[in-house]
């Protein structure tokens, strides 16, 4: 079974922004609501908080007690290319601050791992943006979330 809907690409704020709604998510978001709509809202309402670490993030949406959580990783622009960026992660539970759960689960952590070496294996950032990694069998996504 798969742990996440396919991701997809935004811009908020001139940073891009990769998006991984997890299983579990339709029951706070009921597939009519936007998840762009949200994570908008997010921002605006985050802005200090997010501000840091703007080349590219890496949200992982989720469900938690029928609240919305939301994993901010932010990336900073590595010093070449084929070097790792710095990374900072801002936990978010109904657009608040959360620091009560810890940082993603396993399966998020290994998408991010699949994300750092597709980064790697590109020439350029564009590149990079334009498609997402295969993630491993189990966690893999098998529909979109709006489908």
């Amino acid at each position: 079974m798969a742990s996440f809907y396919f991701p997809f690409t935004l811009k908020i704020s001139n940073t891009p922004v990769i998006v991984y709604p997890c299983i579990g998510v339709e029951y706070v978001f009921h597939r009519e609501q936007k998840i762009e709509k949200y994570l908008e809202g997010l921002y605006e309402k985050n802005a200090e908080v997010i501000k840091d670490r703007d080349h590219y993030h890496i949200v992982i949406l989720w469900e938690y007690d029928g609240t919305t959580m939301a994993d901010v990783w932010l990336f900073g622009e590595p010093e070449n290319w084929h070097s790792g960026p710095l990374a900072d992660v801002k936990v978010f539970q109904d657009m608040k601050p959360y620091d009560g759960i810890g940082v993603s689960a396993g399966d998020g952590l290994v998408m991010l791992g699949a994300e750092e070496m597709h980064r790697r294996s590109k020439q350029t950032f564009e590149e990079y943006l334009s498609e997402r990694p295969q993630l491993p069998e189990g966690i893999n996504a098998e529909e979109g979330f709006y489908q």
